[in-house]
């Protein structure tokens, strides 16, 4: 009712609420345009203001979402469900829609959240932490009646074996049938009196829900912020253990992984769920993995955080496959196999063609190919394979240890003196000279630069040059008529390496004593790791797998 008395019309509240965000958004677009200055004690009113609409809005949401289901105001509308109908009248997405209908029908139960989130005593955080809080309580609650439920199966279908196996060793008519109606009697008594249990638990979880709501609703509208409330849960969940182990059996069942080529950003996409146990594997591995750019990087060539946490991740894939220990699929160790004519890989455009069905552009398929073997395979006009050859132009593990030994990591100048200094283990060699033009696969002629920079010399107009007798690489690029020119010199006058995992230079000398004459004599040398690249806190040079 309206102060007058008159029914409210809610179509006109809705119309007079949008006018006058209408025009609290007008005067936000123009405060302080002449020149006068906003004053910070208004600002603070509105934000408080504006954060109880929010809260009030999100009350009206869960309310309207609730009379839509009780009024089937989807069918009515044509639409398949009550989800589809919101995301058509809101013009949500299809699974944010989803999102909202579960919200509300969880928020709709929790007695006392709508009135304080109408009320603006609580904001639309909290009332969503204090949802995903009764999701949870509610998973592992159900999560362990199916776990008792499967019990108590087996010990029904144990005690029905035993009860047939009775009945047949019964030697009359009249035993097998004061057997039968004995065991009927006993389900029976047991089917009650699991009712009964049955009854109790989910009057004792109601009070435990009930408890735990209005223990966080407290919370909230004391003051707490929706981070401490949901911490708050958290910790109160952990101290129950049997809502532990029954979430850890909810984990393992609710886990999953979905991969997928966005054919509009033409990207490989991929979401998971783990147990917790698995994500904290994993988060550890993805620490060891995390590479955070140099100091030194220029701004320009800066990673945002998400890039820097997608590197990781395609580096730990990298790394699985390179260091050899997954199992083989059909015989055959895992690695990327890239289909392209020879001529890609002599500097030709078309392109190649991985083996899951991805197109690689032909950039793409020489930069794999720097530290790949590569197999013949000759075909006739139809397209039958004549003959396969054999893997040839692969670094060996000796070529590697002494580009460890020289380079440290990761060779790629992110500034004078300062190289990348990714480990050696995150690495591949890169053909100096490249193999389409001649490039020998030489120590000469290799230089290691992880994936992010070895990407970046093949799409980014990065020239590396290296030169051997000097062990200095340097690196160039001309964009938008700005030269950039970064040199590391690899010197011997630094103090060595005592870290005790540094690979020891493999011995370059040939068979007969005698070092090959294409490969100046270096042996004066004291291999170290570059001081430009000393961090506080060194990573390990062997793959963390």
């Amino acid at each position: 009712m309206y102060g007058d008395g008159k029914a409210m019309d809610p179509v006109v509240a809705v119309a007079g609420a949008l006018e006058g965000l209408g025009a609290l958004n007008r005067w936000l677009a123009t405060a302080g345009a002449d020149g006068g200055g906003v004053d910070a004690g208004v600002l603070t009113v509105l934000a408080e203001g504006v954060g109880s609409i929010d809260a009030a809005v999100a009350a009206a949401r869960v309310r309207l979402i609730d009379r839509a289901e009780d009024v089937g105001v989807a069918a009515a509308e044509g639409a398949v469900s009550t989800a589809a109908w919101l995301a058509q009248t809101m013009r949500l997405t299809s699974g944010h829609a989803r999102r909202e209908v579960r919200t509300a029908v969880v928020m709709a139960g929790l007695d006392g959240v709508l009135d304080a989130l109408t009320a603006g005593q609580i904001s639309r955080a909290h009332a969503q932490g204090l949802v995903a809080a009764a999701e949870r309580h509610q998973a592992d609650q159900e999560a362990a009646e199916r776990a008792r439920r499967a019990a108590e199966d087996e010990a029904r279908r144990e005690r029905e074996e035993a009860d047939r196996r009775a009945q047949a060793e019964a030697a009359s008519l009249a035993e097998k049938a004061r057997l039968a109606a004995a065991a009927a009697a006993r389900e029976r008594a047991l089917a009650e009196r699991a009712a009964r249990e049955a009854a109790e638990r989910e009057a004792r979880a109601a009070a435990e829900r009930a408890a735990r709501r209005d223990e966080l609703l407290g919370r909230a509208t004391a003051g707490e912020s929706p981070d401490q409330v949901r911490d708050a849960a958290k910790a109160a969940r952990a101290a129950d253990p049997d809502a532990m182990e029954a979430s850890a059996a909810a984990q393992v069942q609710r886990r999953s992984h979905r991969d997928w080529i966005d054919d509009e950003l033409q990207m490989g996409c991929y979401a998971g769920r783990m147990p917790l146990a698995d994500y904290e594997m994993f988060k550890a591995a993805m620490q060891a993995a995390r590479h955070p750019d140099h100091p030194d990087t220029p701004e320009a060539e800066r990673r945002s955080h998400e890039q820097v946490e997608a590197d990781a991740f395609a580096d730990l894939i990298a790394a699985a496959v390179k260091a050899g220990d997954l199992g083989t699929v059909k015989g055959v160790k895992p690695h990327v196999t890239v289909t392209a004519p020879v001529d890609t890989l002599l500097g030709g455009d078309q392109a190649g063609r991985g083996q899951f069905g991805s197109w690689l552009s032909a950039e793409t398929v020489r930069r794999l190919g720097c530290d790949a073997g590569l197999v013949r395979a000759i075909v006739d006009a139809a397209g039958q394979v004549l003959d396969i050859g054999r893997e040839t132009r692969r670094w060996t593990t000796a070529q590697y240890r002494a580009a460890e030994v020289t380079f440290g990591g990761c060779a790629f100048p992110i500034a004078d003196g300062a190289a990348c200094g990714r480990p050696i283990g995150w690495t591949d060699l890169h053909h100096i000279i490249w193999w389409r033009h001649g490039g020998r696969t030489d120590q000469a002629n290799g230089v290691p630069l992880c994936r992010r920079h070895h990407t970046a010399i093949h799409h980014d107009g990065w020239t590396l040059t290296y030169d051997f007798d000097t062990v200095t690489v340097t690196i160039e690029r001309t964009r938008h008529g700005r030269h950039i020119r970064r040199t590391v010199c690899f010197t011997p006058q630094q103090t060595p390496s005592t870290d005790p995992m540094t690979a020891v230079p493999p011995d370059r000398t040939g068979r007969d004593g005698r070092r090959p004459p294409d490969r100046p004599d270096r042996s004066d040398r004291q291999t170290a790791r570059p001081a430009a690249r000393a961090r506080p806190h060194p990573e390990p040079t062997r793959l963390p797998l």
